[in-house]
């Protein structure tokens, strides 16, 4: 899959967790509580052989949707430099 469109898939998906979280105002403790439930559910994750993620993944993705102004863009991730690239700060 082509890079950009995978980073949008995985967007995508990232804001289909965190959806039910901002679409509503929730009481700290219910918002913990449904953090909680996402983090026991099994999901299909694109680009990845994994099927869960924490409750700590689920709070950074609400922070990082939060202070990019709510915008699908901020839950892309970050492209990688892994490969090809020349090591900065030897």
């Amino acid at each position: 899959m082509e890079d950009e469109a995978l980073r949008t898939e995985v967007a995508l998906f990232r804001f289909g967790v965190i959806s039910e979280l901002v679409a509503s105002r929730l009481e700290p403790g219910e918002l913990t509580e449904l953090i909680y439930q996402k983090s026991e559910q099994h999901w299909n994750i694109p680009g990845s052989h994994r099927t869960r993620v924490s409750a700590a993944t689920v709070r950074r993705w609400l922070r990082l949707y939060e202070r990019g102004g709510r915008e699908l863009s901020a839950l892309m991730p970050a492209r990688r430099c892994d490969r090809g690239c020349l090591s900065h700060g030897r």
